[in-house]
């Protein structure tokens, strides 16, 4: 006589016993009732459940149950809560090319953000057949899913994107089109090389230097020229990658002109060595931006709110002469314009104006910043 039978699906469900789903997932005398355990769980969405279905149901010795944990996960990615949908996404990534027919049926979804992670997913996956649907989802009205679409193709390197892509670098998103370059420049086919040469007139810098360094990859003695004129850009990081992509090319053409450059960028490297530097941390001016400037890539890979650049982020103490940044300024935010900071140790007011002409009352003034 059995003292316990098999777990009672439908009585779980009607007393909401997740756990005891849960622990369904693991009976291994029937399939079906692992099945029915996910479809049920399916509607009881939260992290532990994203975890069972991750670590158990994943790893069923049943192809069909463990199709049927894809199709709940993928389900998941249309949750309101986001860390539910975050976590269903990176279990997904994590299941890998078995997951990439439930997130190209995601890439159809209504919800822009399900749209969003699908597009992500796939691209870390890498996995060829998301080709096509990715290619459908650069022409998305919405622009954060055309943005997660274009960085899809930074991963996944495939001829079959290169027209969608060239149409992509003339997209009224900046991101779109700087994915769209970088693609490009990795795909490394010659029919970009003229659209690419095009694009160095965009009007953001990130693009123009994205571009710069594709042609660079691509390597196609028709942009020597344009790069060239391209090494007057008053933006350093663009002439710094153009120089860059002059020098993987390496035509002849281009020597003059890159041994002005190196010229210049001596001079503005004297500069930076002649910099104040915070007593407190050591940091530079452009040390310190560089600073908010990853952390502020690492939080929106994909662009997002304007970080604010102070010009001049290391101030000097006209009383002290000791310099600080505007972590070590009184009242001074670094993510923000700010009013009149002042020194920490007698609370003068800094001089932020350092790269003035110096002066015989201010000599810490190191002259103009380099263009």
């Amino acid at each position: 006589m059995l003292l316990f039978g098999p777990p009672n699906v439908e009585m779980m469900k009607s007393k909401r016993d997740v756990k005891g789903l849960i622990k369904a997932l693991s009976f291994q005398k029937d399939t079906n009732i692992r099945k029915a355990a996910i479809e049920v769980l399916q509607q009881m969405l939260n992290e532990p459940v994203i975890v069972a279905l991750e670590t158990t149901a994943l790893k069923d010795t049943d192809e069909g149950v463990r199709k049927t944990a894809v199709e709940s996960l993928g389900f998941a990615l249309r949750d309101t809560k986001k860390e539910i949908a975050k976590a269903a996404s990176e279990s997904l990534l994590k299941i890998g090319s078995p997951a990439v027919e439930t997130l190209v049926i995601a890439l159809a979804d209504p919800i822009n953000d399900v749209r969003c992670q699908a597009a992500a997913a796939l691209g870390k996956i890498g996995d060829v057949r998301a080709v096509e649907p990715l290619i459908e989802a650069l022409k998305d009205p919405n622009a954060d899913v055309r943005a997660w679409a274009s960085y899809a193709f930074t991963k996944i390197s495939d001829p079959r994107a290169i027209e969608p892509l060239v149409t992509a670098l003339k997209d009224p998103d900046w991101r779109m089109r700087n994915n769209a370059a970088f693609a490009l420049g990795k795909i490394g086919d010659t029919r970009a090389v003229e659209p690419l040469i095009e694009a160095l007139k965009d009007s953001n810098d990130k693009v123009v230097g994205q571009v710069a360094a594709a042609l660079g990859k691509i390597g196609d003695a028709r942009s020597v020229e344009p790069l060239i004129e391209e090494l007057n850009d008053p933006d350093a990081d663009v002439r710094s990658s153009v120089a860059g992509a002059l020098g993987k090319i390496g035509d002849a053409r281009s020597d003059e002109p890159l041994k002005k450059f190196q010229a210049e960028n001596k001079k503005r490297a004297d500069w930076l060595k002649n910099q104040p530097r915070c007593s407190r941390c050591g940091l530079t001016s452009d040390k310190f931006f560089e600073k908010l400037q990853a952390a502020h890539r690492s939080k929106y890979p994909l662009g997002g709110p304007s970080l604010v650049q102070v010009t001049n982020l290391v101030g000097v103490c006209p009383k002290c002469r000791k310099a600080f940044c505007n972590n070590h300024c009184i009242a001074a935010n670094p993510h923000e314009y700010f009013d009149e900071p002042k020194c920490p140790e007698d609370g003068t007011h800094l001089d932020f104006n350092w790269d003035d002409p110096p002066s015989e009352d201010k000599p810490w003034r190191i002259g103009a910043r380099p263009k």
